[in-house]
């Protein structure tokens, strides 16, 4: 059946029931065509329903409490691209295997520098469940959080700076309307909600509310109509992996195929001609090639011998600017301590001083003169001023640490 363009449906697969909802594009507003919740026992009467509109894209809400959600920092890539840095990013940041999630993102600012994304994640075994209504003749095209739904649906109204409590059938959810400082918290059947612990969890993300008292949602349809609003604007956002996809389109693929073969059977003799010319080409070029393979080898030894010469030069290198770096910091150092200022014990390692220990006519001004140097930062003194008698004069014994900055950093060093 051919599927309408304007024509979409959502729904949500509770315990003891599901929701189906199915509207067709006006313009800018949804004409709702069917709003009803079916048994489980009526799930082969809700698949006839579907098939009887035949809608462009069937998308199924997924519970919040089913979905990772985790705000992620990528370099300037194409866009193609994003989606696999992303499972190369979050490997090790999820209690799951990359292997066993399926994952899609939401683009919340791109820069020169970085580009910053809000990444949704599923496991796996949620594709199960879509595997047992294709059974039933169901086809879903799209998976999408509840939460988001939601969020795009309180957008649409106008609602913000608010968050907004929803009861679903199995408890209820929380949201603040904002897709840049997305959040949602759901709350099983009895479990109470704690209204200070999001207040402190928004106010440590920076969320802007006007008022701190949950609104309620009674709208029992928004997270079914949000979903529609939300896939019609994002055509590509979609938590459903690429082969469950491609299953909805099976038929068109197997008609496909069908007339490749009748067009390669047609051509069998010209392509039988053409490969018989490419094998005899193929072996002169594989005796060209039996006679390049003793070259080959050892151009391959020259190679090999250059990138280990490459690699013990890069060291020395290395070697050379970290000790021209530690030549620098000590002449800053005896530029900066005073003439009667003394160092019994000097310690640099890994870009920090870590320890200087001396004596000094005054040893605030030693920890003064480190911090107002564009080579030292953090100066600290370590533990307490004492003061002793040296050669009849008194004196403050010091312990100061720092960090040392990079000498070639722009800024540092100008004068140098």
């Amino acid at each position: 059946m051919r599927k309408r363009k304007k024509i979409f449906a959502s729904i949500d697969l509770g315990s003891e029931g599901v929701r189906l909802l199915i509207a067709q594009k006006k313009f800018k507003n949804l004409k709702i065509l069917v709003n009803k919740t079916y048994s489980m026992e009526e799930i082969h009467v809700l698949s006839q329903q579907i098939q009887t509109y035949a809608p462009r894209e069937v998308i199924m809400l997924l519970p919040t409490e089913r979905v990772l959600v985790r705000d992620v920092t990528l370099p300037p890539a194409e866009k193609k691209r994003i989606k696999s840095m992303l499972y190369f990013e979050l490997a090790g940041r999820i209690p799951y295997a990359i292997e066993q999630i399926q994952l899609d993102y939401i683009l919340l600012e791109r820069t020169r520098r970085e580009i910053k994304v809000k990444a949704f994640i599923i496991p796996e075994a949620v594709h199960k469940e879509v595997e047992q209504l294709k059974r039933t003749g169901i086809m879903i095209n799209r998976l999408l959080p509840r939460g988001v739904a939601l969020t795009e649906y309180l957008q649409i109204e106008g609602l913000e700076n608010r968050l907004v409590r929803f009861v679903t059938p199995n408890g209820e959810l929380v949201v603040y309307p904002s897709m840049n400082d997305y959040f949602s918290r759901f709350y099983h059947l009895g479990q109470s909600i704690d209204e200070q612990e999001l207040k402190d969890i928004l106010s440590r993300e920076g969320a802007k509310l006007d008022r701190w008292d949950l609104m309620e949602l009674t709208q029992a349809d928004a997270d079914l109509l949000g979903a529609v609003r939300f896939c019609l604007k994002n055509r590509t956002f979609n938590l459903l992996s690429v082969n469950e996809v491609q299953n909805s389109y099976n038929s068109r693929l197997v008609g496909f195929i069908v007339v490749l073969i009748a067009i390669l059977l047609v051509n069998a003799g010209t392509f039988y001609l053409r490969y018989m010319m490419a094998r005899n080409e193929l072996q002169i070029y594989q005796e060209r090639l039996a006679m390049l393979i003793p070259r080959t080898e050892k151009i391959k030894k020259i190679t090999d011998e250059t990138h280990q010469l490459a690699e013990k030069f890069d060291s020395l290198q290395t070697r050379y600017l970290q000790t021209t770096d530690y030549l620098i910091w000590l002449k800053q150092l005896h530029l900066l301590l005073q003439e009667d200022t003394e160092v019994n014990i000097l310690v640099l390692e890994d870009n920090l001083l870590r320890e200087m220990h001396g004596t000094s006519s005054s040893a605030t001004r030693v920890s003064a003169r480190l911090a107002d140097s564009e080579y030292f930062t953090k100066a600290e003194l370590t533990a307490p001023i004492t003061t002793k008698e040296v050669e009849d004069k008194l004196v403050e014994e010091f312990n100061i640490t720092a960090v040392l900055l990079n000498p070639h950093q722009e800024g540092v060093g100008a004068d140098e």
